[in-house]
This record gives structure tokens, C-alpha cells and sequence, in this order.
């Protein structure tokens, strides 16, 4: 894949509501089948989705009542056409060392990347690294707050042209630790259980990443069945298959693992599976904002222009706005996004829930996507 060497087996999954099935109707054989494999425990043929979004789906979003830090106590002034990125990281900072805060944007608009800022700080991102910190806007419509991305950001790497940084990230540790153990016992896809070789490592309320990586010709050839490997696809060949799936660990019974959601895979005891402790930030969430960017041109995938200090301006990923990595349990709601090359991308996550979306732009590089990330919902996006 484009981001990384590995082939990335990810589960994304969308929810959607069920039609009550009308009287007389046929029985689909795969709904037969899944509810006598869910009441008996074995594998189902259609994957459960029961399990996605915010708190698996059990919890409504909470509208959160923590300490407000309005970024205009910190130096932002809204519509005076400059930046603002400074005084947001500040009220971020506040918020993180509080250990929760709901970082609050008035009416009007905040420009979060402008052409006056010095590189390289014109390249850095707006962070939030801690749980527990909420944006909060005035609303997504007219009269509410706009996030304006003036300037494009650059490319870390000017031969990747998917690798310039969106302008607001909220990252994780997401550290794989030495805390790991070898899964020792085969498990269905669909179930909710594996056994390793040492579980006292983990307790119940760890968030894991169930993971395989393996290099075998046997394994590059099932990943793509019932299509032929390609020559081509050196990425694949040459570094394998590489799965994550992020999980709860909602109880342990001497080495076995118990997971508060189903396994997606089918896993064997072959010595390319492990689990390993994983360390996400949870409980943030973006709400009522619409993020405006700069982006005009007309998109070509995979192009490039020159800035007036001669450096390349990706088509790809120039004007990114939004980035959610190894976060659980958060969400994104009620907002609008408006000339970006990218609106938002949710990777190596779990249980995020991305809902009542306003997508106002024209044909670029991606609306939102899920990468890397397992149980995650997006809906409601116009």
C-alpha cells in the first residue's frame, strides 16, 4: 500500500440500521446461519458489526462537561486574518496538564495555518496528545466557528506525496511495548477468544493489537485469493502480510483472552500471531466546527505545483485537515469540511465514531478514511 511497505488487513466497519423483515418475507440463509452460530459460539459467515463506534455502540456521544478553554483567553482573536495556531496549542497545553478540558472556539474564524508563520513551524500540526480533550465549536453553519488552513503544508518528504501532515492531529503513544505473548492456540473468526503463552502480562481493560505479520509465499498468495500474485507487487512480496486488529480485553482466564468484541480473523497457532499491549488516548472528540481550507486548483492524482519558495505542493495531501491516530472510544460529529485534498483520516484506531458530516468540496484526494483501524463507524455524512 501506498502509506506503508505492508499489506494492511484492516476492519473498518460500518453500521447501519435493520429493516424490521415484513411478514412473509424470505429469510436470507447467511442471517439463519449467523444467528445459530452467534447462540452456539462458532464462526459466522457475515462478520458482526454490533460492536462498532464510540463505546461499542452501548453508549450514546456524551456532550461533555469539563473545564472550558477558550482559545481567545490564550491570545486567538477571531477574523483578523492571522494566525491563531500559536494560542490553540497553548489552550491545548492548559487542557492536557488539567487531564481533561473541552477546548472551546467561539464564533467567527481562526486561522490554524496562515503564510506568515516561519518554517519550520509553518509545518507543524496542531497536536493534542492527551485523553480527555474535546474541540468544541459554535456550530458548523453560518454565524458558528470556521478553522481556516490558509497555507498548504509542505511534504516531510518530497518523493511521498501522501506525506504532507494534516493540520490538526490527535496521536497517541499507540507504543508496542516488550509487554507481548505468542498466541498458542488456534481461534474462529467471529469468536471472541485466543490463548497465549503467558496472559499475566495483560488484565482486563487493556486495549491490545492482535497481530500477524508473515512473509510466506503461502501467505501473499491467500491474501489475494482467488487472484494470482502479482510480480508487480513488490511491496506485498517483499514484506508480507501484516494484520492488526485492536481489541478490549474484557477478561482473562488463565492464558486465555477474551476480547470484548469478535476477532476478525481466522488465527492460527503458527507462530506469526501475537498480542501486544497498546497504549491509545481516549475520550477526545471534535464537535460543531467547520473546518475551511485554501484548496482551488482542480485535482490530479498523484501531481504536484510549485510554491513561491519553489517547493512541491501535493494535490495529495497539500491541504489535510483533520487526523485521529491510536485513539479509542472518541468521535467526530456536526461538522463541515470545505476545500481540503483530505478532510479526515482516522488510522490505527478503534471505536471512533465519525457522524453527521457536511463534506463541501469538490473532487480530491479523500473525504474520510479508516486506516489501519478496527470497529470504527462513519455515518450520516452528506
Amino acid at each position: 500500500m501506498r502509506e506503508s511497505k505492508q499489506i494492511i488487513l484492516s476492519v473498518a466497519v460500518y453500521l447501519f440500521g435493520a429493516a424490521p423483515i415484513p411478514i412473509g418475507a424470505e429469510v436470507s440463509t447467511y442471517w439463519s446461519q449467523y444467528v445459530e452460530a452467534k447462540s452456539a459460539g462458532t464462526e459466522t459467515i457475515i462478520p458482526d458489526f454490533s460492536f462498532a463506534g464510540y463505546r461499542h455502540g452501548e453508549e450514546p456521544i456524551p456532550t461533555v462537561a469539563w473545564t472550558i478553554f477558550d482559545v481567545t483567553d490564550y491570545g486567538a482573536i477571531p477574523d483578523d486574518g492571522l494566525s491563531d495556531k500559536a494560542a490553540v496549542q497553548v489552550a491545548i497545553d492548559a487542557a492536557e496538564v488539567n487531564g481533561s478540558g473541552v477546548v472551546f472556539f467561539p464564533s467567527g474564524r481562526f486561522c490554524i495555518n496562515g503564510p506568515e508563520e516561519l518554517n519550520p513551524w509553518v509545518n507543524n500540526p496542531i497536536t493534542v496528545n492527551g485523553s480527555n480533550v474535546v474541540f468544541r465549536g459554535s456550530g458548523s453553519g453560518p454565524g458558528g466557528t470556521e478553522l481556516y488552513g490558509e497555507r498548504h503544508m509542505n511534504l516531510t518528504n518530497e518523493s511521498q506525496l501522501w506525506t504532507a501532515p494534516h493540520m490538526i492531529h490527535f496521536d497517541g503513544p499507540g507504543s508496542r511495548s516488550g509487554t507481548a505473548s505468542n498466541v498458542i492456540g488456534d481461534s474462529v473468526r467471529e469468536t471472541h477468544s485466543v490463548t497465549v503463552a503467558d496472559a499475566s502480562m495483560f488484565e482486563a481493560g487493556d486495549w491490545v493489537l492482535l497481530n500477524r505479520v508473515d512473509k510466506s509465499p503461502e501467505a501473499v498468495s491467500e491474501a489475494v485469493t482467488p487472484f494470482a500474485v502479482d510480480s508487480r507487487w513488490t511491496s506485498l512480496i517483499n514484506n508480507g502480510v501484516l494484520v492488526d486488529e485492536l481489541h478490549l480485553v474484557d477478561s482473562i482466564d488463565g492464558n486465555e483472552i477474551r476480547f470484548k468484541e469478535p476477532i476478525h480473523s481466522t488465527v492460527k497457532a503458527d507462530g506469526e500471531w501475537s498480542v501486544i499491549l497498546f497504549d491509545p488516548i481516549v475520550e477526545v472528540g471534535v464537535e460543531d466546527i467547520a473546518f475551511v481550507g485554501n484548496w482551488t486548483a482542480s485535482f490530479a492524482h498523484h501531481s504536484v505545483y510549485l510554491d513561491d519558495d519553489g517547493k512541491n505542493v501535493s494535490h495529495d495531501s497539500a491541504w489535510s485537515a483533520l487526523s485521529f491516530t491510536d485513539v479509542v472510544n472518541s468521535w467526530i460529529r456536526n461538522c463541515r469540511f470545505t476545500s481540503w485534498n483530505a478532510a479526515m483520516k482516522v488510522g490505527r484506531s478503534s471505536n471512533v465514531s465519525v457522524v453527521h458530516i457536511t463534506l463541501d468540496y469538490k473532487a480530491s484526494h479523500s473525504t474520510m478514511s479508516f486506516n489501519y483501524s478496527t470497529h470504527c463507524v462513519g455515518g450520516l455524512i452528506e
